[in-house]
C-alpha cells in the first residue's frame, strides 16, 4: 500500500475516533483512493469475519484471518499490507496493476471500526506454515510479459 493510502486511511482512523462515526467524506475519501475495491472491502465487514492471529510464544507479525460468507479463508500481514488471495497474486505482486486488494482494505477498515473478534492464538512454529504460504505463493509467480 503506497504512502498515500495509509495517510487517508490514518485519516479516517482518526475521524472515526473523534466522531464514532465515518463521514460522507471519509467514504469519498475511501472512493476516491480505492475505487470499487473500497466498496467491495466494506461488503466484507457485513459477510466476513476478522480474527487476530497471536503466537505462543509472542510475536509481531501482525498477521490476521479473514474468513469470508462463502467461507474461504485468506491470510493478511497488516503490517507488510500481504494476503493469499489470487487478486493480490496477479493484480498486486505479478502485474503491479493495483496498489492492494479488498481483503487488506478490509483489515484496516474492520481494525478502525473495531470489528475485529476475539484472537485466535496459535503456536510460532505454526505460523511459520502461515507466512510460508503467503510469502511464498506470492514471491514465485511468473512475470507477465506485454
Amino acid at each position: 500500500m503506497d504512502v498515500m493510502s495509509e495517510a487517508i486511511l490514518n485519516k479516517i482512523e482518526e475521524n472515526y475516533k473523534a466522531t464514532n462515526t465515518l463521514s460522507d467524506d471519509d467514504y469519498e475519501m475511501l472512493y476516491y483512493t480505492f475505487g470499487d475495491m473500497a466498496g467491495n472491502a466494506l461488503a466484507l465487514l457485513e459477510t466476513s469475519t476478522i480474527h487476530k492471529i497471536e503466537t505462543l510464544p509472542p510475536s509481531s507479525y501482525g498477521l490476521y484471518k479473514i474468513e469470508s460468507g462463502s467461507r474461504k479463508v485468506y491470510y493478511v500481514s497488516r503490517k507488510c499490507h500481504i494476503c493469499q488471495c489470487k487478486f493480490f497474486k496477479f493484480k498486486v505482486k505479478r502485474d503491479r496493476a493495483k496498489q492492494t486488494c479488498k481483503h487488506n482494505v478490509f483489515c484496516r477498515m474492520a481494525l478502525i471500526l473495531g470489528e475485529v473478534g476475539s484472537p485466535i492464538t496459535i503456536k510460532l512454529e505454526d505460523l511459520a506454515g502461515y507466512l510460508n504460504d503467503i510469502f511464498s505463493t506470492t514471491e514465485t509467480l511468473p512475470v507477465r510479459r506485454p
